[in-house]
């Protein structure tokens, strides 16, 4: 059985339970008793509302707990969103906050593993996970020191990097990108911009990025993506491990934009990409995103020209 399959009955064994609870529940709050006085029925009557409503935060965590099984840095950002939902009043609270503690630790020592390799990737790959523990979260304050330590080893290698070679990048000979450009620029009231269609893509391990336009405006551009799921995994592409190169190999100013919150891509998704560039439209590019796996990494190397 897959994991998503056996995701699928755990929880609706989970339900079937908690249901089975709740019919129990209610015939020893409304099992015969002689002569009852109505205060004592409207006591147990309001408690097995309550106990109603919150069922559904019950399922929540339990989606949580199925959720955070797959085990990747997706997977447990995903479970801490969602059981730190749960408000306090809630009877799931206590659980879903000591689930919450496990999956957090998991997701920082994940972290450190994989900067334990030093490379200057795995160190951006690790901070940019744990930039999404929010401020709440009981290890943000370890996360943010850990921040500060990568940052700090990974400032004198950005100061030895050895300059890029300004020649442009060798395409290979089976890549042919088809670009159709729009014949007309049309001119606003304020400012003066011109649409480039794109059809171009690649696709790693069932992920496919796609560019399929870009508007230049002025001394601005933007380039529009694509990044689809087509696998029945969840997978994490976060913006800081988002980047666009020139003709120079040398990064772009650039604020990326992704329309998925923590950039978790669930099974069959799809999420749009803005990558937002200063300065004139001057192609060659390439869009180079690293997906942050601890199991492994769908790199992607999209050029983009006209």
């Amino acid at each position: 059985m897959d994991l998503a399959g056996l995701r699928t009955n755990l929880l609706l064994f989970t339900v079937a339970a908690l249901l089975a609870m709740l019919a129990v529940g209610a015939l020893v709050v409304f099992q015969w008793r002689p002569a009852p006085e109505p205060q004592a029925t409207a006591a147990k009557v309001l408690t097995l509302q309550k106990l109603m409503r919150q069922l559904p935060q019950q399922m929540q965590l339990e989606q949580a707990r199925a959720v955070a099984a797959g085990g990747t840095s997706a997977d447990l950002l995903a479970a801490v969103n969602q059981a730190g939902r749960i408000p306090p009043d809630s009877f799931a609270h206590t659980a879903a906050q000591a689930d919450l503690r496990r999956w957090s630790d998991q997701l920082l020592e994940q972290a450190r593993t994989q900067a334990q390799t030093g490379s200057p990737r795995a160190l951006q790959a690790s901070i940019a996970v744990l930039e999404r523990v929010a401020p709440g979260n009981p290890v943000h304050t370890q996360a943010q020191a850990q921040i500060r330590q990568w940052r700090q080893a990974l400032a004198p290698a950005a100061s030895t990097a050895p300059a890029v070679s300004s020649a442009p990048p060798t395409l290979p000979p089976s890549f042919a990108p088809r670009l159709r450009p729009l014949p007309s620029k049309r001119q606003t009231p304020t400012s003066l911009f011109e649409d480039i269609q794109l059809d171009v893509g690649e696709t790693r391990g069932g992920v496919t990025l796609s560019a399929s336009s870009v508007r230049v405006q002025g001394n601005e551009f933007v380039i529009t993506a694509h990044l689809d799921n087509n696998s029945n995994q969840r997978y994490i592409f976060l913006p800081g491990l988002i980047r666009l190169n020139d003709a120079g190999a040398g990064d772009r100013r650039t604020r990326i934009d992704l329309s998925l919150e923590q950039g978790i891509i669930p099974p069959e998704g799809t999420a749009r990409l803005s990558i937002h560039g200063r300065g004139p439209w001057e192609p060659p590019y390439r869009i180079v995103i690293n997906e942050n796996r601890i199991s492994g990494m769908r790199d992607f190397n999209l050029p983009v020209m006209p």
